[in-house]
């Protein structure tokens, strides 16, 4: 009878542990069922129907959705090109963006969310997030501050497309005094 009264004493001394191990396990899937549930519903709603959805961010005010024939990386093109590739110290050159849906480009994604960095530099104003139009191009006219120092800067476009991101890039050269 000690052996029988001794383990239901270690069984009551553990139910609290046991109890709080319980608790915080059913918490943790209750919150990572509640944070999933709102990238689900966008999934389930992308894939349900291709009208326009409004888009959720500070910088763009705009209402559109990919033209999504399927979701894989194998059907999705990004070109970009730079018009003039030799720029002075401040001085404009633009950046236009195409993205498709088929990897010949004929096919144009618009509504794709399409942003501008460029390596070395700090753009003022920072070139804003913006979408594909009906043609699946994207266009930034930007400026090279006066005081960039002579050399060769890397322009990267990212773009957001259902689950995947794509980068297109392009080399800007900054000319010195004497070009």
């Amino acid at each position: 009878m000690s052996t029988a009264s001794s383990s239901w004493a270690l069984e009551r001394r553990r139910r609290p542990a046991m109890l709080m191990i319980f608790f915080a396990v059913s918490m943790a899937g209750l919150v990572s069922g509640l944070a999933l549930r709102p990238i689900v519903r966008h999934l389930v709603a992308m894939r349900a129907s291709p009208t326009a959805t409004s888009v959720a961010t500070a910088t763009v005010s705009a209402t559109a959705t990919p033209d999504l024939p399927a979701l894989t990386p194998e059907a999705f093109a990004l070109n970009l090109t730079g018009t003039p590739l030799n720029v002075a110290p401040a001085g404009t050159f633009a950046l236009t963006v195409h993205a498709a849906l088929s990897r010949d480009a004929t096919l144009a994604a618009r509504g794709v969310s399409c942003a501008v960095q460029i390596d070395g530099l700090t753009l003022t104003p920072v070139p804003n997030l913006t979408l594909t139009d009906a043609q699946g191009n994207s266009t930034w006219t930007l400026q090279i501050p006066a005081g960039t120092a002579p050399g060769t800067y890397s322009v990267t476009v990212t773009a957001h497309w259902g689950l995947f991101s794509y980068h297109a890039y392009v080399l800007i050269h900054v000319q010195g005094a004497n070009g």
